[in-house]
């Protein structure tokens, strides 16, 4: 979640051939993997003033690949995901930012015209991959990325397979559901599943492409602002995600995951939410959200944060065996 990690906007296209022999058994498929305005956004931080697309990141073509190529970033697995598969990646547009405050509307509105610009130059495509955060707010537009992934829709049409990899300190929202086939955010944070989400999507996308899957997405949000904590083992949010691999592990569930939710996104929305994707079992897609969702509500003040005041936080680094000790008051997108 942090500006360690190269995770804000990006495009690419994919064209692969299904091959026999020496020669191609059809024409070359298309993917547009349209990775685009990955920004965590604090809304709140009004003294930073609006983010302009000068603060982004650009990257164009070839650029691209020596750039994203075995990161830990969702296009560096798009990139290995195409590939494994033998997929041949076409790159267009990446854009990408630090965390920051509300991105300035006409920054948003050329990202978004560069990601369909570079779609509809593609057109015609078999699927559409997206790697975006999920906490993005724009001047003017509460959800870039549903607003993004609802256009992308309307461009390439309904029988389009589209695929979205984010972050799990994003805002799930209807218009991200509706518009995606699959939504898969991120597991681990610190955050370092980017890549292997990558993998599957474009794994998972070639299943729909190719006719052997038809996936049901249900979403429940919950009524809470938990503070961002780690995933790992020790602290409540590894729980949540072991109720979810268990889930998962049912059969016809193609993923069980959830949205921390980023509360510093002043949304309507800005809240957890889990995600169940199945193949084709609405019903059992309900279930498994249900079931996470109820999990997570009746721990919901193991959610709650205890901090050290400042002196605490002075004797336990005085205390410490070993060096080298800090503090800080972090908080995310700040």
């Amino acid at each position: 979640m942090g500006s360690w990690q190269r995770r804000k906007s990006a495009k690419i296209c994919v064209r692969f051939c299904k091959g026999e022999g020496n020669g191609c058994s059809r024409l070359p498929q298309s993917i547009c993997p349209s990775v685009g305005l990955i920004h965590e956004t604090n809304n709140a931080a009004e003294f930073a003033g609006m983010t302009p697309l000068r603060a982004l990141e650009q990257y164009r073509g070839d650029e691209i690949l020596a750039a994203f190529d075995k990161s830990n970033h969702q296009v560096g697995g798009f990139i290995e995901g195409a590939r494994r598969t033998g997929a041949t990646l076409i790159p267009t547009y990446v854009g990408q930012a630090t965390p920051s405050c509300t991105i300035a509307a006409g920054a948003y509105a050329a990202m978004k015209q560069d990601i369909l610009e570079g779609i509809r130059a593609a057109l015609p495509v078999d699927g559409v991959l997206l790697a975006l955060h999920g906490a993005g707010v724009a001047d003017g537009t509460g959800d870039i990325e549903g607003d993004l992934a609802l256009a992308v829709r309307a461009l390439v049409g309904p029988g389009v397979p589209i695929a979205a990899v984010y972050d799990l300190h994003g805002n799930m929202t209807d218009a991200m559901r509706d518009a995606c086939d699959l939504t898969l955010p991120c597991k681990l944070y610190p955050h370092t599943d980017f890549h292997d989400r990558g993998v599957e999507a474009v794994e998972l996308l070639l299943e729909m492409i190719r006719g052997g899957l038809t996936p049901v997405t249900a979403m429940r949000r919950l009524p809470m602002l938990p503070y961002i904590v780690t995933t790992q083992d020790g602290f409540i949010p590894a729980e949540v995600n072991d109720v979810c691999r268990k889930l998962a592990a049912q059969p016809g569930v193609i993923d069980c995951s959830w949205f921390h939710g980023f509360p510093y996104a002043d949304i309507a929305a800005p809240c957890p939410a889990v995600v169940c994707t199945t193949t084709g079992d609405a019903a059992l897609a309900q279930r498994c959200v249900d079931e996470v969702a109820q999990w997570i509500w009746s721990h919901r003040e193991a959610f709650r944060p205890t901090f050290p005041t400042p002196a605490q936080g002075v004797a336990l680094a005085l205390s410490a065996a070993e060096g080298p000790a800090s503090g800080s008051d972090f908080h995310g997108g700040s």
